[in-house]
């Protein structure tokens, strides 16, 4: 049987296969537990509760196939895009970027002139860049 030791906060800190009567005697401390229970999990009020799951992992790169569909889904369509790139002051740096915007293959998270893009130009904020690309990696 499958048993899950309890650490003094509650924590599941492992989870052992044993008989019973072994495991009441040399696991005070262990509960009954079912197959998706292990390590992290919390002994609640006489109920196993699941951990959180993690944070999604924001990628450093996705394709600009990936890029556009998320922008469309946020809302953002490539004609915005297109006008927040003519809106761009310094000849340079529109160029730049409008460069970066229809000749990349793939769009790197932490690109200067990508930021400067999304946040300066598309007014989106950091948190709202890591959630595109988060979404982008998914489609």
């Amino acid at each position: 049987m499958r048993y899950a030791v309890i650490d003094p906060q509650g924590f599941v800190l492992n989870v052992v296969l044993a008989e019973p009567e072994w495991a009441e005697a040399n696991l005070p401390d262990a509960v009954p537990a079912t197959p998706e229970v292990g390590p992290g999990w919390r002994w609640l009020d006489g109920a196993f509760v699941a951990p959180p799951p993690p944070p999604p992992v924001v990628p450093e790169r996705v394709t600009a196939r990936q890029a556009v569909e998320a922008l469309l889904r946020s809302g953002v369509t490539e004609a915005m895009v297109e006008a927040a790139l003519a809106a761009i002051p310094d000849a340079t740096q529109r160029a730049i970027a409008q460069n970066l915007w229809r000749r990349s293959n793939d769009f790197e998270r932490n690109n200067p002139t990508l930021i400067a893009l999304a946040t300066q130009s598309l007014g989106m904020t950091e948190e709202q860049l890591d959630q595109l690309f988060i979404l982008a990696n998914t489609l």
